[in-house]
């Protein structure tokens, strides 16, 4: 059976304003509860769509990657993804993956995970800061709003988002995802079930 206890639709808010309420991913693909809660922001800020997680606790890290490097494999470790669409079903869509330390990877699909050839991750102009402990982390990746125009994608209310993420134990393996989480086999790729994202101004 399906399970959407996370299913809301992903909020930009107009900018990085600390009280408004962050998003919860508080329920795996399951359906079980996990606390604390993996906790998530999407704002404007500098020309920038700017994606915050953040988690109350310890997390689980590749030691061989850093804050900014760009690195493939992070959904290994506890990671954020965020997947953005345009407006129609039939176009392409990024993956963009955040590590607790700020290391990140991201790809381009023209299909569910067909990957674009001609897709350079350097290209993005991806810059990416996090503050990471022994009792809690949170991480931050800023994506110019100029690379999203160079798939078309004009508006922000035009884009379709999920936000999902990875939590790694010794003896579990956790997905979330922030929209409705269909099938007993956990799948992030699925553009055609992500809804419009929501511009809140506030």
């Amino acid at each position: 059976m399906p399970f959407h206890q996370n299913a809301q639709r992903v909020i930009i808010r107009s900018h990085p304003d600390e009280s408004y309420p962050m998003q919860w991913l508080s329920h795996d693909w399951s359906g079980a509860a996990v606390e604390p809660p993996v906790e998530f922001a999407l704002f404007i800020e500098e020309q920038c769509l700017v994606l915050r997680v953040r988690r109350e606790t310890s997390c689980c890290l590749n030691p061989a990657t850093r804050c900014g490097q760009c690195v493939q494999g992070l959904w290994l470790y506890d990671t954020a993804e965020l997947f953005v669409r345009g407006a129609t079903n039939d176009s392409p869509y990024l993956e963009l993956n955040l590590a607790p330390n700020g290391a990140w990877w991201a790809c381009a699909f023209t299909a569910p995970r067909a990957p674009h050839t001609q897709f350079h991750a350097a290209a993005l102009g991806v810059q990416t800061a996090a503050e990471c402990t022994a009792a809690r982390w949170q991480a931050e990746l800023r994506l110019p709003i100029a690379a999203l125009h160079e798939y078309g994608w004009r508006h922000m209310a035009d884009l379709h988002m999920s936000v999902c993420a990875i939590l790694r134990t010794p003896d579990a393996t956790r997905r979330f995802m922030s929209t409705c989480m269909v099938g007993e086999k956990p799948e992030f790729h699925c553009p055609h079930d992500w809804p419009a994202a929501e511009v809140a101004q506030v």
